[in-house]
């Protein structure tokens, strides 16, 4: 959001413009992560990424890896 104020103002956008829209984002962002934080928890965003990480199917060639798993 700074990066944003900064390339508008060197624009040449009129000052309270550039402020009264990186407020806008800027409450914006806030009660976004305030909704995710309340819907997932603490670390709802790391959650939230962990989640769409997931590999939906896991395939495996051989069978050596479970044969030395049965063993232990």
């Amino acid at each position: 959001l700074l990066m944003l104020f900064a390339l508008l103002y060197l624009i040449g956008v009129n000052t309270y413009v550039c402020l009264g829209s990186v407020a806008v984002l800027t409450i914006g962002l806030f009660f976004k992560v305030y909704q995710i934080s309340n819907k997932y928890g603490e670390y709802g965003m790391m959650k939230k990424a962990a989640y769409k990480a997931v590999p939906e199917v896991l395939k495996s060639r051989s069978k050596i890896l479970f044969m030395q798993w049965k063993k232990n």
